[in-house]
């Protein structure tokens, strides 16, 4: 029957290990022994006796093998091995996104002071008087 209802298995369980044997009866020994003489042709004796084949039973409990802690800490792991990420890496990302586009455009002023400075250098009219 469990078998058939497709239900997920119990986190705990306790099973056994069954066998089953079966041997004929003695039925003059255990009358003897039994002290029972009167015997009918409606006599009829079954015993049964349950025993466990172990002396020791191994219990088993079913856990989650990855905790949500776990599953984090394992994909941001997996994710810097494959994609490179480490802190240096985020600081070259905010050193290109902050800081060098205020550094080129100061490189870039300096550079169109010092043209301008050149060219009016340039430009300077030189007069020469000859004695």
């Amino acid at each position: 029957m469990v078998d058939r209802c497709n239900c997920l298995p119990a986190c705990s369980s306790i099973s056994y290990d069954v066998e089953t044997t079966q041997t004929t009866l003695d039925l003059e020994k255990f009358m003897r022994v039994n002290h029972v003489y009167d015997r009918s042709d409606n006599f009829y004796i079954t015993t049964i006796a349950i025993y466990f084949k172990e002396s020791y039973f191994i219990t088993s409990k079913r856990s989650e093998l990855y905790g949500w802690v776990d599953f984090l800490a394992n994909c941001g792991g997996l994710l810097g091995l494959f994609m490179g990420v480490s802190i240096l890496s985020l600081l070259e990302i905010c050193y290109f996104i902050a800081i060098r586009p205020f550094s080129v455009r100061s490189r870039i002023t300096s550079v169109e002071k010092r043209d301008t400075n050149e060219v009016q250098n340039v430009m300077l009219p030189v007069i020469i008087k000859s004695e």
